[in-house]
């Protein structure tokens, strides 16, 4: 018995810290790429140069694609998690089943992040050679000047003056 509390508690501990590693937000300046977010990529465009319409429109097009199989992603996740909780919150907690619905929800993360990263790497396709260092460059974190903007140029819009990103999508 207090072999499997020993067990219990430490599967509870270690999956703690992998959600709480999951549940960190950026650090407010300059919005760090999060896996599933949509705002990461559109700020990451920000300092991208002349892109064009054309450039603009078909990572629009790859935003909304990425942000609908995001969603079932986050949402399947979610689920999981849900069913993780209940599992583990009663008297008998059955380890084998909440360790097979944790690997299930570990699982969800890694495509989340497979999808992310096939998502930069097809935007990052669209853009010339000049483009793909800005691009690469703020993707390490690095804040450059502003450029020009991809997706929707409405959104950056802001009591009808360029420059000061809204807060709204």
């Amino acid at each position: 018995m207090r072999t499997q509390m020993k067990r219990i508690l430490t599967t509870l501990m270690l999956f703690g810290i992998i959600t709480a590693g999951f549940a960190q937000p950026g650090n407010g300046r300059g919005m760090r790429m999060n896996n599933n977010d949509a705002r990461g990529m559109h700020m990451m465009c920000q300092n991208i140069p002349d892109l064009t319409d054309e450039q603009e429109s078909k990572i629009e097009a790859l935003k909304v694609e990425h942000i609908k199989k995001q969603t079932e992603y986050r949402n399947q996740y979610q689920e999981k998690m849900a069913q993780l909780r209940t599992l583990t919150s009663g008297d008998n907690v059955d380890m084998e089943k909440a360790e097979k619905v944790m690997d299930e929800a570990m699982a969800l993360k890694s495509k989340m992040l497979k999808n992310s990263m096939n998502h930069r790497n097809k935007v990052r396709n669209l853009l010339t050679e000049e483009q793909k260092v800005y691009f690469d460059a703020h993707r390490k974190g690095s804040r450059m000047g502003k450029g020009s903007r991809c997706g929707n140029s409405r959104m950056m819009k802001h009591n009808g003056r360029q420059g000061r990103r809204s807060n709204r999508w």
